[in-house]
């Protein structure tokens, strides 16, 4: 008596079909509420963070939403000074833009003598042009570029200003308060 061999679907069979439906809902499901990846697409969080970076961000560090939507389901906590977050550029919502928030809702933002105030208070920068290993893998031209040291918030990481904006102390929109 011969065994009857149990017949494989076929690779597009309905079967294997729902499985990977399913699996990719899943996938796409964890991406949109609880982790994504991303690629860094600016030099403006250099030194911290490089061109071209591939970058892990906890979606659920502020709470929690339904997938696929902007929906919060659960909150337990705010955006903080200092924190790296990950958002869409409100004028082409199809780049994602990584930046350090130095700010929060109510508070007054100003730039004097290219010192950054927040709430009137500076912000503790030490010059770090002495060692500047840090630099070492950045392209874009980090020969001309000042090197500090900022704490907010008890947190410290390094910020660039281009060397000639600095010296002659032309930041961007210096003096303006934001509130």
């Amino acid at each position: 008596m011969k065994k009857s061999k149990k017949s494989q679907p076929a690779f597009f069979s309905v079967e294997n079909l729902r499985s990977l439906s399913f699996w990719v809902i899943c996938i796409f499901a964890i991406r949109s509420s609880i982790a994504a990846p991303y690629e860094v697409p600016t030099a403006s969080m250099e030194p911290t963070i490089k061109v071209g970076d591939r970058i892990l961000a906890n979606k659920l560090s502020y709470g929690l939403k339904i997938p696929f939507t902007n929906k919060e389901i659960l909150h337990w906590s705010d955006v903080q000074r200092g924190d790296i977050i990950v958002f869409k550029y409100p004028k082409q919502p199809d780049i994602d833009y990584v930046k350090r928030v130095v700010a929060i809702a109510g508070d007054t933002v100003q730039v004097v003598d290219n010192i950054l105030l927040i709430n009137g208070k500076e912000l503790s920068r030490v010059d770090h042009n002495k060692e500047r290993s840090i630099l070492d893998d950045i392209d874009d031209h980090a020969e001309n570029k000042v090197l500090f040291q900022e704490e907010l918030e008890d947190k410290k990481y390094f910020v660039m200003q281009d060397e000639q904006s600095y010296r002659n102390n032309n930041w961007p929109r210096d003096g303006i308060a934001y509130t």
